[in-house]
């Protein structure tokens, strides 16, 4: 296959979360804003709490290549306000981002993520 490149910028990336989130009513998350820095993924948003309180969460991640040549997210840090955010649910929008990832249909195999300010840049080869 040969190689292409994929440029996406953050209201792209902001605009195929919002369609993800309203897919799955599981996650508690609204109003994702993000932005890209410092090599990783900054997602501000609202979380709703189990107590029916919504807070604001800011979730950083950073983007991997995995083995089989797909490009996943992993958790950095996750606070709402000065507190973390409870691991289950960072787990949970990590595994969504991860799932939605997954069944993008680009048919490619990722060989590197380059993080800049204003976009990612996905470095793959075609598989099909």
């Amino acid at each position: 296959g040969r190689e292409v490149q994929f440029r996406i910028t953050p209201e792209e990336i902001t605009s195929l979360v919002v369609e993800a989130l309203a897919l799955r009513a599981d996650v508690p998350v609204s109003n994702p804003q993000i932005w890209f820095a410092d090599d990783n993924i900054y997602v501000l948003m609202d979380v709703q709490t189990f107590g029916g309180a919504t807070v604001s969460a800011l979730l950083v991640m950073r983007p991997v290549v995995t083995e089989a040549g797909q490009m996943q997210v992993e958790p950095v840090s996750a606070k709402m306000g000065s507190f973390s955010i409870p691991d289950a649910i960072v787990n949970n929008i990590t595994e969504t981002a991860n799932e939605t990832l997954r069944e993008m249909p680009f048919n490619i195999s990722v060989s590197a993520i380059e993080v800049r300010d204003n976009e990612l840049i996905i470095t793959a080869t075609r598989t099909d």
